[in-house]
């Protein structure tokens, strides 16, 4: 654990002070379960953010697809 982590448990800790034994509880159920679903959850992130999608075409077929509807216009510019 680093200084910074430890630094921060410690703020928290001062903040929970002031929760009741209720808000306690409720918060030690939602860390708890942070810390069992954490793994997978990570995980699935991870491989959401790629950005990826899926398509019947082979990744030349989109390469060509896309070479081929690039358009291009010259415009010249008067100053």
């Amino acid at each position: 654990m680093s200084n910074a982590e430890k630094r921060l448990i410690e703020t928290y800790t001062e903040l929970f002070q002031g929760l009741s034994v209720d808000g306690k509880e409720e918060l030690i159920k939602i860390l708890s379960l942070s810390v069992k679903n954490d793994n997978s959850d990570l995980e699935m992130r991870f491989f959401a953010s790629f950005g990826g999608f899926s398509d019947s075409k082979s990744a030349e077929q989109i390469i060509k697809d896309l070479k081929g509807n690039r358009v291009f216009t010259k415009k010249s510019l008067e100053f």
